[in-house]
């Protein structure tokens, strides 16, 4: 068994990427031009320069790193556990995305399903690809080997478990791989192996979680969260279980409801005593929430306060989430409101935002180049990669890399949620990257050999 880990490089000729860079010069003008005539802000010009200037900051490195995580023939028994022979494991021969380059270096760690769902978004939305052709793009062979992966990771309880985590994994992680793999495998058309309970079913092997079995059970589970004191945390996991709780009935829905209108402070509109980033967090992974349920946030106008306070704060960020998340928090207000209240508030908070526009972006760009890496890539962390996922380990411990996380979040996310708080939809907006990009990772993609490694490179 050859030993191979690290990065390659795309190994296109000078001539070619001459060419794809002035074909993507002359598109990315058009679409610059497209974005300014949407834009309907009086201010357009000075919000088009500030955008620009934060798109300014995301280079070809990122695309090299990401397309470097591939694993193109999956070994177990190897990069799990380090042994020289494979013993053929169900994941053995299969391909997937892994975390970050720490985790694809050394042993004990397997790609996981969270970065695949990852990538195929960001693949599909920064011009590399689009939505209708994103599985042609990634080739059959790719394709095929990264479904197969995603398939045997399905117990007969209906859920997906990673061997390198297993089964002791928190509520949280569980349903976010339980919907990322329901995601990667309906863009095939395929079934998972097993029932699940978006099927309905409750037979046999199919796990309901002890907060499901009873909407008693499922209230008590909620009286036992500090929602008031960890509302980022609390938000998040929650959120995670709402696809799944839907499966258990309306019901549960509704309770889930209350739980979040009734500790939702009235003085600022969020769930946290200081609006301040922590607090930001956990008004974005509610509002997400009140989004997937359906449901009117209580209080929209201090909430969106809250909101654009954070996204204009000097506080120093710790995590690229802090950067990202009151946008989204904007963007899921805005949605709200649009469903649940009426046209003058929306009017009056887009306005407002407008005016606010060209500084916040430069803010926001600003705190986003605090986590980018040498090598093009972003961390979650001001100084590392995050090495865990809800808890679950995902790299080696403080290394000065990219991570998944932030390589999404703080780039390709970043700029699409802007646009849409902006009022441009992606099929108006500008797209990070184009033809030489999507080059670059099909050829790092199609040429990295498989990942060996041994315990030596602990």
């Amino acid at each position: 068994m050859e030993k191979f880990i690290g990065s390659i490089d795309d190994g296109l000729s000078p001539e070619l990427v001459a060419e794809l860079k002035a074909r993507d010069a002359e598109t990315k003008k058009r679409q610059w031009a497209r974005f300014e005539e949407k834009l309907d802000a009086p201010n357009k010009k000075e919000i088009v320069e500030a955008f620009k200037e934060l798109h300014a900051i995301y280079d070809v490195g990122l695309i090299k790193w990401m397309a470097n995580l591939y694993d193109p023939d999956i070994c177990v028994c190897n990069e799990l556990y380090g042994k020289s022979e494979c013993e053929h494991h169900p994941l053995c021969g299969t391909a997937g995305f892994h975390y970050t380059h720490s985790a694809r270096d050394n042993v004990g760690f397997l790609p996981v399903v969270e970065a695949m769902n990852s990538i195929f978004d960001f693949v599909e939305s920064c011009g590399l690809t689009d939505e209708e052709h994103v599985n042609e793009w990634f080739g059959k062979e790719h394709s095929e080997k990264m479904m197969a992966f995603v398939e045997n990771l399905q117990d007969k309880d209906g859920f997906f478990y990673h061997p390198q985590w297993g089964k002791n994994i928190g509520i949280g992680r569980r349903c976010r791989d339980y919907d990322r793999a329901l995601i990667l495998l309906k863009r095939y058309g395929r079934r998972p192996k097993y029932p699940t309970m978006s099927d309905g079913g409750e037979g046999g092997d199919i796990l309901i979680p002890d907060n499901m079995k009873t909407l008693e059970a499922f209230k008590e589970y909620l009286s036992t969260l500090d929602l008031d004191h960890r509302s980022y945390n609390v938000g998040s996991v929650l959120s995670e279980q709402i696809s799944t709780l839907k499966t258990r009935g309306p019901e549960y829905i509704e309770a889930l409801a209350e739980f979040f209108d009734s500790h939702q402070r009235e003085d600022n509109g969020i769930w946290h005593e200081k609006c301040d980033y922590y607090g930001s967090n956990g008004l974005m992974k509610i509002a997400c929430a009140y989004t997937k349920m359906h449901k009117p946030v209580p209080n929209p106008e201090k909430a969106m306060k809250a909101a654009i306070a954070a996204i204009m704060s000097p506080e120093e960020p710790d995590t690229i989430v802090t950067v990202w998340n009151p946008w989204v928090s904007v963007k899921r207000l805005l949605l709200n409101i649009d469903e649940h209240y009426s046209p003058e508030l929306s009017r009056k908070l887009r306005c407002e935002l407008y005016r606010l526009a060209p500084e916040a972006i430069r803010i926001t760009r600003d705190k986003t180049l605090k986590f980018k890496k040498p090598d093009g890539s972003f961390s979650y962390l001001q100084a590392y990669s995050t090495w865990t996922m809800q808890g679950a380990p995902c790299a080696i411990p403080r290394t000065v890399e990219g991570d998944m996380d932030a390589g999404v979040l703080g780039t390709n996310s970043m700029v699409w949620v802007i646009s849409d708080v902006l009022g441009v939809p992606e099929k108006d907006g500008v797209p990070l990257f184009g033809e030489y990009e999507s080059a670059v990772f099909k050829a790092i993609m199609d040429n990295r050999k498989p990942v060996r490694k041994f315990a030596e490179n602990i």
